[in-house]
């Protein structure tokens, strides 16, 4: 769960100071805030990394390959698409646009960090309340590029962060995630339904 997550990466410093861990999975992305390490909200997204394989299913393929190809190939922040990358061959011999799967990628993924972008300032936290800043593991973020994606930027592995080897952790200021949002979120977007629980 992502309470356990959270005892076995976020450092005692961290969450007594303020900080945001999001565990994104297949199925759903978990939001968990804590201040003065205590918990003061979780939210659970239903959205995660198989909505992205099924994104790339609209492409007549199966899930193992949309997953291989998510993983191969895949990244989620266009602006680092490599110039000129040859066409992706699928299993059946047909050919698709670099461009395009990530393209599908690059929009799933950027609905979910808005939704968690949400989450945060739902709560009205900023960067002088939660200084600890934010942490992301799980298998859904193992996307290449996923640190560059908006609205919000992973520059970084957190060295301090105890994490299993099947898992990526990064770390942000909350800052650099309120100033990097897009402005507007809440309008621009519609917001699936979340499960909260405040603490």
């Amino acid at each position: 769960s992502v309470l356990s997550l959270a005892d076995a990466m976020l450092p005692e410093r961290e969450k007594s100071s303020g900080c945001v861990l999001i565990d994104m999975g297949a199925e759903t992305t978990s939001v968990a805030i804590y201040k003065s390490n205590i918990l003061r909200h979780m939210a659970i997204i239903p959205l995660g990394s198989a909505n992205v394989n099924r994104d790339l299913c609209s492409l007549q393929i199966e899930d193992a390959e949309a997953e291989e190809l998510k993983l191969t190939y895949g990244s989620a922040y266009s602006n680092y698409l490599e110039a000129d990358h040859a066409p992706i061959k699928l299993a059946d011999g047909r050919s698709v646009a670099y461009e395009d799967i990530c393209g599908l990628i690059e929009a799933r993924i950027e609905e979910i960090f808005l939704n968690i972008d949400h989450q945060i300032k739902s709560q009205n936290y900023s960067d002088k309340t939660l200084i600890g800043g934010v942490f992301l593991t799980g298998g859904g973020v193992q996307i290449k590029d996923i640190e560059k994606v908006e609205p919000m930027t992973f520059p970084f592995l957190n060295e301090d962060a105890t994490l299993r080897e099947d898992e990526v952790g990064a770390y942000l200021t909350v800052g650099e995630v309120l100033d990097n949002a897009k402005e507007e979120v809440d309008d621009q977007v519609k917001v699936p339904k979340v499960v909260d629980e405040d603490v």
